[in-house]
């Protein structure tokens, strides 16, 4: 645990801005990547772009679990999940660690979310978020439409500032 914290806090402090060649209206990429839940690990469970058509979601990429940033991120949008729901958007966090790793996570802090684990990065390589040098997936946050088309972009989130939170 404590090298996924001091891994993130390195991310945060070292990360150069990673911005992604994605355009609003762009296709979704694809992807198809394990998870868990709060309620089970998902060794066996994928979700992926080709489940999700026809559904509006969020997908908010976050460097690690078990960092004190990612935890705020996680929570804000559980404190606002009502608000999700009402505009019909399905909440998605994805990282690069294990899917034991994000089932504990979850359980943790009560998350009621689809945890995806990128741990090959694959996912943030497809969205031109992966930094290289670090080794993470860069903080961002995708908004698709339910045509499959990026709604809002964010390559450059900044769970700490509310006005990214807001927009």
């Amino acid at each position: 645990m404590y090298f996924c914290m001091k891994g993130a806090a390195m991310a945060q402090a070292v990360a150069p801005v990673i911005e992604t060649q994605l355009r609003i209206g762009d296709n979704v990429p694809y992807f198809n990547l394990f998870y868990a839940t709060r309620e089970k690990q998902g060794m066996r469970d994928r979700i992926g772009s080709d489940d999700l058509k026809g559904k509006r979601y969020m997908i908010a990429f976050h460097p690690a679990d078990w960092s004190d940033v990612c935890a705020r991120q996680a929570r804000e949008y559980k404190e606002n999940l009502k608000a999700f729901k009402d505009f019909g958007i399905e909440v998605l966090l994805v990282s690069g660690d294990y899917v034991f790793s994000r089932h504990e996570w979850a359980k943790a802090l009560n998350l009621p979310f689809y945890m995806l684990s990128d741990h090959k990065h694959e996912m943030g390589k497809a969205f031109g978020i992966y930094d290289d040098l670090t080794g993470f997936d860069t903080r961002s946050v995708f908004l698709i439409g339910k045509n499959g088309q990026i709604e809002y972009l964010n390559s450059k989130y900044n769970a700490e500032n509310d006005s990214d939170f807001r927009s």
